[in-house]
């Protein structure tokens, strides 16, 4: 199903129209940056955190005053400002309890008492950064032996007169424009889809100045940097999929960039994969480690994911690296769910429908903040081995154990799913246990066998620790696996889904059967095991392509089931979008109570 979008003739007349409300729209925009309100840091306000260093975590005195201590040499970072050589800082200290000597930028005191300091700052360099070092000299806390400094109340940026604002911000922005521009383009949207991409990335650096004018500078200059991606994705992909689809996958690609890229972004488990990224370059091939998965008993942490970041690494910097290849490996899922609904025969609105509920689940969002980089980059494969284990021919068939081995080196719950579905599927096939079936079961074979050496050293040590490897199933599991359930599928209660799986392996069981038997499969091991294997990520899709299929037949009914399949679509967007905004922008961690993961 393709949305064509005819070409609109443009007169020279409209396009310098065209051109000169852009022109207008950038001389307004360069307006509202060039009003610089007084930039003020709280110390105690977790939003300041991006911009400061060399703080300890905010404490609060007993009448009330929150500050922070600092460790001796302190950096406090204004971005997004204008390149003004005569910015003042004031800084407010609390009082201390001896004679401190304290070293800002340009000033040299000895501090004893509560004051605020006022003094010129160094010129804000071109790009609109502006940095201000506080040195003192420190004692030893003998509670936590700390190394402390003085206690920092606020800090404060104001500019003495507005000149013109950074260059960067004008050409970041030009830049987010560009790539709007050529991303319409390049989906057939015509001009005046070009015009309406603009206009909004116009509209949302306006938003991020107005929301958070401390974050905005540095924010949108890393959104003009990643959103290069966009287009070049869009003109990869734009042959094999339909144009409707694709908007939505760019759309929430989009989205994903600007939330890793926020300053107060970073993943949950983030440190936890930088931690093991620091092993791995010692040359070690695998670790071992005791995880939440399998019941706290040692599991294997494979290379293949921290091998990859750490090459993207030295080009992009760690930290964009690895949440890069997270976003794009979820957002691709959607992809890969029309690709694998398409080749089994589904009807197209069904099948985008189904694609579209993939790509905006809730789940995706918690997926994305908790970090769960090494699952997320092997999930997508474990549906393109699915999509060419249903293809069948030689090739495919070559190219699915390949796929499956890069499962098998990047994470060992995702390796489990992955030979599970792909087995399932094989057996679901017309000419199983023939000749010619075992012959395409060779690939896999060779593919096991050359990873098995990773996993001996886990194998050797299943049900080492001092727990039975079997439990008995008990209430609390069952209890537990209920709430799993309803939170990894929200917001399509439990009864709907089963309704509509029900609905889906009655209409297209080549479909619904292999795929659940991959949740009833790890729900069981999950029961006996507590190995807490993320098979909530392969259900939600099913669960989406199910609803899709219900409410694709409900479109044929004029412009109420039209209205309301936009209603459901729309809701699951809404959902998704707040969740993730939350996350990223309010510090609000998603619901995962009793999600295993």
């Amino acid at each position: 199903m393709r949305l064509f979008v005819r070409r609109i003739h443009v007169s020279p007349f409209q396009r310098s129209l065209i051109l000169a409300c852009f022109v207008l729209a950038c001389a307004w925009l360069i307006g509202v940056f060039a009003q610089r309100p007084l930039t003020t840091y709280v110390m105690a306000d977790r939003s300041s955190a991006p911009f400061i260093t060399g703080f300890y975590a905010p404490e609060e005195a007993s009448d009330g005053t929150a500050y922070r201590w600092t460790s001796g040499l302190a950096v406090v970072r204004a971005v997004g400002v204008v390149p003004d050589p005569e910015a003042i800082w004031y800084v407010t200290v609390a009082a201390s309890t001896h004679l401190t000597q304290m070293q800002f930028d340009t000033l040299a005191v000895a501090h004893q008492d509560e004051r605020r300091y006022a003094f010129l700052s160094r010129p804000t360099r071109w790009n609109g950064v502006q940095s201000m070092r506080i040195g003192t000299t420190t004692f030893t806390d003998p509670a936590e032996a700390r190394e402390l400094g003085v206690r920092v109340i606020s800090a404060s940026l104001s500019h003495v007169w507005q000149p013109f604002p950074a260059v960067l911000w004008v050409s970041s922005v030009a830049l987010l424009s560009l790539m709007a521009a050529l991303t319409a383009w390049l989906l057939g949207w015509g001009w005046r889809g070009v015009l309406i991409a603009c206009v909004l990335m116009l509209l949302m650096a306006t938003v991020i100045q107005w929301t958070n004018p401390r974050a905005a500078g540095l924010w949108v200059r890393n959104l003009a940097g990643v959103s290069i991606i966009v287009p070049l994705a869009v003109w990869l992909l734009r042959r094999w999929f339909p144009v409707v689809l694709l908007t939505g996958w760019a759309s929430v690609l989009l989205l994903r960039l600007w939330g890793i890229r926020a300053l107060s972004f970073e993943g949950h488990d983030y440190a936890i994969h930088l931690r093991r990224l620091s092993d791995f370059r010692t040359g070690i091939w695998t670790m071992s480690a005791h995880p939440y998965e399998f019941g706290r008993r040692q599991s294997v942490i494979l290379p293949l994911f921290y091998r990859v970041s750490d090459a993207l690494a030295e080009v992009l910097g760690t930290h964009l690296a690895m949440h890069l290849m997270i976003i794009c490996a979820e957002t691709s899922i959607a992809l890969l769910v029309w690709l694998l609904l398409k080749r089994v025969s589904f009807p197209p609105r069904a099948a985008l429908l189904g694609a579209f509920l993939v790509l905006l689940m809730p789940l995706s969002s918690s997926v994305l903040y908790w970090a769960f980089m090494q699952q997320i980059s092997a999930h997508v494969l474990t549906f393109a081995i699915a999509y060419l284990t249903t293809r069948g021919t030689t090739k495919s068939v070559w190219l699915a154990a390949v796929l499956l081995a890069v499962v098998a080196m990047t994470h060992i719950g995702e390796t489990f799913i992955a030979a599970v579905w792909y087995g399932a599927l094989r057996l679901a096939e017309s000419d199983r246990f023939r000749p010619q079936w075992w012959w395409r079961s060779l690939p896999v074979v060779v593919a096991g066998v050359a990873v098995l050496p990773l996993y001996l050293t886990f194998l050797g040590n299943v049900g080492a620790s001092g727990s039975a490897l079997i439990q008995p199933i008990s209430s609390a599991i069952l209890a537990q696996l209920g709430v799993a359930f309803t939170v990894g599928l929200a917001p399509v209660p439990i009864g709907a889904a089963l309704l509509a799986l029900a609905v889906l392996v009655w209409q297209r069981p080549r479909v619904a059967i292999p795929w659940l038997a991959v949740v009833a499969v790890f729900a069981t091991v999950e029961a006996l095991t507590r190995a807490q294997v993320r098979y909530l990520y392969t259900v939600a899709p099913l669960v989406a392509v199910a609803v899709g299929w219900c409410v694709s037949r409900v479109w044929r009914y004029g412009w109420a089931g039209r209205l309301l399949v936009l209603l459901v679509v729309t809701y699951v967007a809404w959902v998704s979008s707040a969740l993730w905004i939350d996350a990223v922008m309010g510090w609000q961690k998603p619901r995962i109570d009793g999600l295993t993961h």
